[in-house]
Order: structure tokens, then sequence, then C-alpha cells
């Protein structure tokens, strides 16, 4: 868990201990089943592993359940910390550290109105990963439920709920996936960014370079960047990065 030094310089001891004990660590090679049995599931979602459900290239892991949560990684590290994300424990580790803040920082102990905001995430990532009618997100929604169900009952028992306004709310919903809209018959697809930015290219060099010079002294006015904010030039001819 991580802050802004426009807050403070150093994390409250509290927090530092919490991400000492490396939460996330003990769900290792755990296995993400079904709440419920695999029926219900079939009956309310349809089949486990339909063609349009694409995990990408994870080693060790499919589409289906079980889900064993190794990021394809022999061991604790950045690829598994990322697997954890696109599983139900995702957000135990941020119920758990929901809980300790309110125990850690006495939220709702004193006159003064305490805001505690949590955005429970790993239900995004299951939903973008799977399409929101799959067996994952069904899944991680009844388990969503009970995690609610437990923090509220934490509330209720150290705060009383009658002393607190509860709100939920959500930043987005979740489309479904393109290849299943087309099995329904329906105009669907992705956009080919390659395509988007091959075509802008040329609307630039159509713009401001009619008379076709050669070399084109516009091959340089449109770039990407990568995450690190590295530019990348793209290709005028293919609209890929060269």
């Amino acid at each position: 868990m991580v802050s802004s030094d426009y807050y403070f310089k150093e994390l409250p001891a509290w927090v530092t201990k919490f991400n000492a004990q490396r939460p996330a660590d003990r769900f290792f090679k755990a296995k993400w089943e079904r709440l419920l049995a695999p029926e219900e599931y079939l009956k309310r979602a349809g089949a486990d592993s339909p063609p349009w459900e694409d995990i990408g290239t994870v080693a060790g892991e499919t589409n289906s359940f079980p889900h064993t949560i190794t990021g394809g990684a022999d061991k604790t590290g950045p690829k598994f910390y990322d697997a954890v994300q696109f599983s139900p424990f995702g957000n135990e580790i941020e119920l758990s550290f929901a809980k300790q803040t309110i125990e850690a920082e006495d939220l709702g102990r004193d006159e003064d109105t305490d805001v505690l905001s949590i955005s429970f995430d790993s239900n995004d990532f299951v939903g973008h990963r799977y399409g929101p009618f799959s067996q994952e997100v069904m899944d991680i929604t009844l388990r969503f439920d009970q995690q609610v169900a437990e923090l509220l009952d934490f509330v209720d028992a150290r705060i009383g709920l009658s002393n607190t306004i509860v709100v939920f709310t959500a930043d987005h919903g979740v489309a479904p996936i393109p290849k299943q809209v087309l099995t329904s018959g329906l105009a669907a697809g992705r956009a080919d960014y390659a395509e988007i930015q091959r075509r802008v290219s040329a609307a630039i060099s159509a713009r401001y370079n009619p008379q076709a010079k050669s070399p084109d002294p516009t091959a340089d006015y449109l770039y990407r960047y990568d995450d690190s904010g590295k530019k990348i030039r793209i290709c005028r001819r293919c609209g890929g990065d060269v």
C-alpha cells in the first residue's frame, strides 16, 4: 500500500507493518474455486470457457475453473502480484487493509465526520479479462457480496451502522467481449490502432505535404509513448512502431 508525500513523508507505522507482512504472499498458488455448485453457474452465466474468453499468455493458467494464482511465476514477484488482482483475493487484501484503517486511524470515534473511500478493483480486472457474463464475474460478485457484509458487520460492531452513511457507486460498467457480441449477430469488433495511426499519418501528410516531397517532412509529426515516457516513432506506411 502506498500514498503520496503530498500528505506525509513517511507512511504511518501501521501501514509499514501491514506491507512488511506481505499479505499477498499467502495467496501464492491459491486456487480460486467456484463458491456455488458448477451447475448454478452454467444456468446463469453459461459455459465456463467459451471461445471468446481470452486471458492472454499467462503461463500455467487457463480461462476455466479452478484458477491457480501464480502469474506463471515459480515464486512470489511482480508477475504473481499482478495475477492476484485478477482474482477475488485482491479484494480480500483490500478488505483487510480497510478494517485495519478503521482501527488504526480510530475512524468514527469522535464528533468529527470521517470519510473512508474504498475501491475494490479486482471486480474491474476480472470483468475486463473474462467479460461481464462469465462464470468468473458471477463468482467474484457473489464473493464480493460476502466481503461487503463482512465490512459492514465490522463497522457495525465498532462504530454502529446507525452512526454511518454507506454509499455504493461504480466507476463504469463492463461491455460484453466483442467476439461474444458477434455470436449474437451484432456488429462488433476491436479498434485497429495501427490502422488508425496509419490513417492519421496519411491525413497529416496530405494536409502539410501536398507536394509529396521525399523524404516526407511530416514524418515526425506523430509519435506515441511507452509506459516509461519513451517516445516511439510510428511507421507511416503500416501504423506500427519503428
